[in-house]
């Protein structure tokens, strides 16, 4: 971890270990070497695959620069782990899995899953608007895949903005995405999530969060990021957000526990 990020992460959280308080105080939890250089490694080198198979190329035939030009052709890769199991280790980290048991209950699942190649950025918003799991709580889990600092359009977040359980009403903005508006939280008391390559952030679906735009001339800003609830949680993925019927299909992915459907036959 960087001097910067370690500094950041102990004037946010102070000596404290205790991880969870630190969850239920601010929202989210920065994780420092949740992957190891060898993991990240072996998943970035998937990635590089996954781009390049979606292009017609294979490693085998690919020249030393076709994984960068395959790469620059995608905004997004859904369902990674669904690509590779590497993906999956890398978001059932255990030290992310027992947060995510606090946070959940004993049998959380991972609901889906992305990688996102980041160059533009995305104002305030809470992922609960785009992932709607109704009553149930949804947890973020955001793994850099690459350093993230200011420069190249970080995390930023706004601490305690998930403590109300409000989910705020989302409007277009000039972009074209979508903005959370008539939220009652202070932007300056938002901090920057300087992270490096490895390290995971997992968040509250209602925490107010955003991304700036990468600002460097070289250089990638990917991240791998999964979306996680209880395992009872309705699943939405019909391509509309709307609730499918109560069972899971072949992308929900329990983290720890059985089928919450058992007694289903």
């Amino acid at each position: 971890m960087s001097d910067s990020a370690a500094a950041a992460t102990t004037a946010l959280f102070g000596d404290s270990q205790d991880l969870a308080s630190c969850f239920d105080r601010d929202g989210f939890v920065v994780l420092p070497e949740l992957l190891d250089r060898r993991i990240l490694h072996a998943v970035c080198q998937d990635l590089t695959d996954a781009c390049l198979n979606r292009t017609g190329e294979t490693t085998e035939t690919a020249t030393p620069t076709a994984g960068e030009a395959a790469i620059a052709e995608f905004s997004c890769l859904q369902f990674p782990h669904l690509v590779s199991r590497r993906f999956l280790d890398a978001l059932l980290a255990p030290n992310l899995v027992a947060l995510l048991r606090h946070a959940l209950g004993p049998v959380p699942k991972l609901m889906q899953s992305i990688v996102l190649f980041r160059t533009a950025g995305l104002d305030w918003h809470q992922d609960r608007h785009y992932l709607d799991t109704g009553a149930s709580h949804l947890i973020g889990a955001w793994i850099a895949l690459d350093d993230a600092q200011i420069n190249n359009g970080c995390l930023w977040a706004l601490p305690a903005s998930h403590s109300a359980g409000t989910l705020w009403p989302h409007a277009t903005d000039g972009d074209g995405g979508l903005s959370a508006t008539g939220y009652p939280f202070r932007e300056e008391l938002a901090v920057p999530l300087e992270v490096d390559a490895g390290t995971g952030i997992m968040f509250d679906g209602h925490l107010l969060h955003r991304s700036a735009t990468n600002r460097r001339t070289t250089g990638l800003r990917r991240a791998l990021i999964g979306h996680f609830a209880a395992s009872g949680t309705p699943s939405p993925w019909d391509g509309d957000n709307r609730f499918m019927p109560l069972h899971d299909g072949g992308s929900i992915e329990i983290v720890t526990g059985g089928t919450p459907y058992a007694h289903r036959g």
